[in-house]
C-alpha cells in the first residue's frame, strides 16, 4: 500500500509525523491536553495555541505537497516559512508553561520557608523530638514510629521539613519521601501547588523533541536551497 502524499520530505518519519498532527490522541502526547490544567487558564492557553500552531502548520504542508503552482524548491522555501512560524508558536507556548510553573513552585518554596518555620521559642521541644528522630530510626520499627509520629505532631513534621538528612540521622531518599508526606498531611495546598508546577513543567519539557521534528519534517533545507538559483530575468 502506497503511503499518502502529505509531506514535503519523502521519508517515512515525516510521513509519520504529518498523520500524527492530525490524530488527537498523538498531539496529546506530545504537547499536553488541554483539559490537563483546567483550573489554571494560562496554561490551558498556552496549550491550545501550541495544538493550533502544530495542527495548521501540519495542514498547510499537506496542503504544499498538492500546489503544481509551485516547484519543489519554492514548495520548501515555503515549508521552511511555516516551520519557523510553528517553532516560533510552541517556543513560546514553552516559555509561558515553564514561567507558570517556575511560579507555582516558587509559591510552594515560599510557603514552606513560612509555615514550617522552626521558632525560637521552641527551641527546647525541638531538640527533644530531634532526640527522638536520631535516637528511633536505627530500631527495627523505628522508621515507621517516625512515619506516624510526623503525621501526628506538627513539631516534627517541622523539623522534617526544615533540617537536613544528616542532622536527622536519616538516609536523604527516606527523607525526601517524608518532607512530601509531612507538607501533604499539614499543608495540603502547598503540596498542590508544587504538584501542579511539577506537572505543567513535565509538559513543558516534551517541547523541544517536538520543535526538533517540525524542523526536520516539515521541509528540506538543501532542497529549499536550490531557489538561490533561480536566474532572475
Amino acid at each position: 500500500m502506497t503511503a499518502p502524499n502529505i509531506a514535503l520530505v519523502q521519508t517515512e518519519a515525516a510521513t509519520e509525523f504529518v498523520l500524527g498532527i492530525q490524530r488527537d490522541s498523538q498531539v496529546n502526547a506530545w504537547l499536553g491536553e488541554v483539559e490537563q490544567f483546567p483550573q489554571d487558564q494560562e496554561a490551558r492557553g498556552a496549550i491550545i495555541s501550541a495544538h493550533t500552531a502544530l495542527r495548521n502548520g501540519g495542514a498547510t504542508i499537506t496542503e504544499l505537497t498538492g500546489d503544481l503552482t509551485r516547484s519543489e524548491p519554492e514548495r520548501h522555501h515555503v515549508g521552511a516559512e511555516v516551520s519557523a512560524r510553528t517553532v516560533a508558536s510552541l517556543e513560546n507556548s514553552r516559555a509561558v508553561l515553564t514561567r507558570i510553573a517556575e511560579a507555582y513552585e516558587s509559591t510552594a518554596v515560599d510557603a514552606i520557608k513560612e509555615r514550617f518555620a522552626l521558632k525560637s521559642d521552641d527551641n527546647w521541644i525541638y531538640d527533644k523530638w530531634l532526640g527522638f528522630v536520631r535516637e528511633s530510626y536505627g530500631k527495627e520499627d523505628g522508621p515507621a514510629t517516625i512515619r506516624e509520629t510526623m503525621l501526628a505532631h506538627r513539631d516534627v513534621a517541622t523539623l522534617i521539613v526544615k533540617l537536613p538528612s544528616p542532622l536527622l540521622g536519616i538516609p536523604e531518599r527516606q527523607h525526601n519521601d517524608w518532607k512530601l508526606k509531612a507538607i501533604e498531611k499539614w499543608e495540603p495546598d502547598i503540596q498542590a501547588a508544587a504538584q501542579m508546577g511539577a506537572d505543567i513543567r513535565e509538559v513543558a519539557s516534551r517541547y523541544p523533541r517536538v520543535i526538533g521534528m517540525v524542523k526536520s519534517n516539515f521541509h528540506s533545507p538543501v532542497i529549499a536551497s536550490r531557489m538561490k538559483t533561480r536566474v532572475s530575468l
